[in-house]
C-alpha cells in the first residue's frame, strides 16, 4: 500500500503514514527506499481476531498525540492507490470536518441510471427490496439493541465503510474517543458488534454531521454498480497476497 502511495504522490503532498506493527524495525528499513512519503512506526502487539480491528480505535487513542499532521485517514493495510487522491481529499474537508466512505458494496447509482441498473440486475434490484423492508435501507447495521452500535432502523440511511475514513485531527480525535467508548461498553457487557468496528463507525455516523465520499476512495472491482466511477484507492480482495 505505501509502495503505492509513493509511486502516487508527489513530496509536495506532504504525506506520513504512521504504521501500527510488531515490526518497526522492518518497517524503518523500508522507509529508506520511499521517495515521496514518510513512514513512522508504532510498535503494538499482534493481536488475535477479532480484537486486530475491533481494538483500532483504542490503539489509535492510545498514540494520538504522537500523530501531528493537520489531517488523519485511517486506511486498512490492504489497499492499494491507482492514482492521486490528496487534492480531492482536501476538497472534500472543506465541507466538513470528518468525512466517511460510501461501503462499495451497499453504494447504488442515483436517478436514471440507477433505474437502468435495477432493470439489468434484477436479483440485486430484488435482494435490495427485501433489505430495505426489513432493515430500513441497503447496509449491514448493527441491529441488537445491546450493543452500543446498535443503530435504529429509522437512522439507517447511508452505509459506511470501515477500511477508509479521514478527517481534520481534533476531529478525529474526539471520534475515536467516542468510539473506543463503545467498544469498551460493549465489552463490558460481553458483546461484540456484527461488523466489529465498522458497526461502531455506523453508529455514529447515524447520528452526528460528516460528509459522505464516494466508493472511489475505497473501490471493489467486483461490484458491478461501480464501473462507472474512477478509482483513486482499490481494496486488494482478500484472496491475493500482494498485486
Amino acid at each position: 500500500m505505501v509502495e503505492s502511495a509513493d509511486k502516487h504522490s508527489v513530496r509536495s503532498d506532504r504525506i506520513t503514514f504512521f504504521v501500527f506493527t510488531e515490526q518497526v524495525e522492518k518497517l524503518q528499513k523500508f522507509a529508506d527506499s520511499l521517495s515521496n512519503v514518510d513512514v513512522q512506526g508504532f510498535e503494538i502487539s499482534p493481536y488475535g481476531w477479532p480484537d486486530a480491528t475491533l481494538l483500532r480505535y483504542h490503539i489509535f487513542t492510545q498514540r494520538y498525540s504522537a500523530m501531528t499532521t493537520d489531517v488523519l485517514m485511517h486506511l486498512d493495510a490492504d489497499m492499494i492507490f491507482v492514482s492521486n487522491p490528496w487534492a480531492r481529499i482536501r476538497q472534500l474537508l472543506y465541507k466538513n470536518e470528518i468525512c466517511l466512505v460510501l461501503h462499495p458494496g451497499y453504494w447504488r447509482i442515483k436517478g436514471f441510471d440507477g433505474l437502468i441498473f435495477y432493470m439489468t440486475h434484477p436479483i440485486i434490484a430484488y435482494k435490495d427490496f427485501r433489505m430495505k423492508i426489513r432493515l430500513g435501507g441497503v447496509g449491514a447495521w448493527e441491529t441488537r439493541p445491546d450493543s452500543a452500535a446498535f443503530v435504529p432502523k429509522e437512522f439507517r440511511k447511508q452505509y459506511y465503510c470501515g477500511a477508509n475514513w479521514f478527517g481534520l485531527r481534533k476531529s478525529i480525535g474526539e471520534l475515536l474517543q467516542v468510539l473506543s467508548d463503545q467498544v469498551l461498553s460493549d465489552s463490558k457487557n460481553n458483546v461484540i458488534a456484527q461488523w466489529h468496528d465498522e458497526s461502531h463507525l455506523n453508529r455514529w455516523a447515524a447520528s452526528n454531521a460528516h460528509n459522505s465520499c464516494s466508493p472511489e476512495l475505497c473501490f471493489d472491482e467486483s461490484y458491478s454498480q461501480l464501473k462507472k466511477l474512477s478509482p483513486c484507492i482499490i481494496a486488494v480482495r482478500k484472496i491475493e497476497k500482494t498485486r
